[in-house]
C-alpha cells in the first residue's frame, strides 16, 4: 500500500502518525552510527522551527555543514522520520547535518516551505560557529521533495551554498511532464502522488504563482555549486534525474552522480533494513567527502 492508498482511506493526520510510528524505534543501529545529536530551533520565515543537528565522530569543527530538508511530497514527514537516515549520513559524510522541520502543506501554503527553507539557511550562517562550521562552508540538502527546496534555495537564493547533496530529487511538478512515463503508476511514488503534490500548489498558481518556479532544471545551472546526485533505479523520478544530472554537467558544474540499481525511490530511509540502501547511503557520504575534498 502506497502514502497515497493511506492518505486516502485514513486521512492526513492518520498516515502522518504511522509514518512516525513507522521509523521510531525501528533503526536502533541508527545510534551507533552517529551517537550525538541536539534538538534546537531554527528561524523560520513566520516563527521557529524544531531542528536537529547530528555531530559525528571525527567530523573536523569548524567544517562542513549540511542543511538537510526531509522528503514527503511537500506534505508528509518530519524530523524522527528522517532521523536514521541524517544519522548515517553524517557519519558517512564525516559532518554534521543540520535537519529542519519546515512548515508542511496544505495547513501551510506554497511556498511557506521554501521561504523556511530560506530562512533556516540565513539562520544558519548568522549562527555557524554554534553549529560547528563557517558561512562559506554550509551546503543544502535533502530526498525529494527536500532536495527540491535545496536545489531550489541554491538557484533562487541570494546566498550561494557551498554544495548541494540532492538524493533522488523531486524537480518537477508538472503532470505534463508524466505522460509518457513508464513508471506513471509505480507504487508509492508516480502519477497519483504527483498528482497530489501538484493539488497543494493550485491555489498558489491561482493567485499568480508560476508553476515554473518550482521546475529545477529549466533554468540556468552554471550557477549551482558543487552537487552530489543521487539516482535510484527503481524510480519513476530517474528520467528527469538522469537528465538534470546531464544538465549539470554541459553546465560545468561539478558533480558527483551516483547510481544505485534495483532500489526504490524512498530507499534511503531504510537503511537499517536493506543492506543495498545503506551501502548506498554511505556510498553518498563518500561522494560528498571527495567532492568537498576537491
Amino acid at each position: 500500500m502506497s502514502a497515497i492508498d493511506v492518505l486516502s482511506r485514513h486521512g492526513l493526520p492518520a498516515t502522518r502518525a504511522l509514518i512516525r510510528r513507522l521509523h521510531v524505534g525501528l533503526d536502533r543501529a541508527a545510534s551507533e552510527a552517529c551517537p550525538d545529536s541536539e534538538d534546537l530551533e531554527v528561524d523560520g520565515a513566520e516563527g521557529p522551527l524544531c531542528a536537529r543537528l547530528y555531530k559525528p565522530c571525527g567530523a573536523e569543527v569548524p567544517g562542513p555543514l549540511l542543511i538537510f530538508f526531509h522528503g514527503g511530497g511537500f506534505v508528509l514527514c518530519d524530523l524522527d522520520s528522517h532521523d536514521a537516515l541524517c544519522r548515517r549520513l553524517a557519519a558517512a559524510a564525516r559532518m554534521r547535518v543540520l535537519s529542519v522541520d519546515y512548515r508542511l502543506a496544505p495547513e501551510h501554503r506554497f511556498p511557506a516551505m521554501h521561504r523556511d527553507a530560506q530562512a533556516a539557511f540565513a539562520w544558519a550562517r548568522d549562527h555557524a560557529e554554534r553549529l560547528g562550521s563557517k558561512p562559506e562552508l554550509i551546503g543544502l540538502g535533502g530526498d525529494s521533495a527536500g532536495a527540491h527546496m535545496a536545489a531550489w534555495l541554491a538557484l533562487n537564493g541570494d546566498v550561494k551554498p557551498a554544495f548541494l547533496v540532492l538524493l533522488y530529487p523531486l524537480l518537477d511538478v508538472d503532470e505534463a511532464e508524466w505522460k509518457g512515463n513508464p513508471m506513471r503508476d509505480l507504487r508509492f511514488l508516480g502519477g497519483a502522488a504527483i498528482a497530489f503534490i501538484r493539488s497543494q500548489i493550485e491555489d498558489f498558481e491561482a493567485e499568480g504563482g508560476a508553476l515554473a518556479e518550482f521546475r529545477i532544471g529549466a533554468g540556468d545551472l552554471s550557477r549551482l555549486p558543487p552537487t552530489v546526485l543521487a539516482e535510484v533505479e527503481l524510480d519513476p523520478l530517474r528520467p528527469g534525474i538522469r537528465a538534470f544530472g546531464e544538465q549539470l554537467k554541459a553546465s560545468r558544474v561539478r558533480v558527483e552522480h551516483l547510481v544505485f540499481p534495483a532500489l526504490p525511490h524512498g530507499a534511503f530511509n531504510f537503511a537499517y533494513l536493506s543492506k543495498p540502501a545503506a551501502q548506498g547511503l554511505d556510498e553518498t557520504g563518500a561522494a560528498v567527502r571527495r567532492l568537498l575534498a576537491g
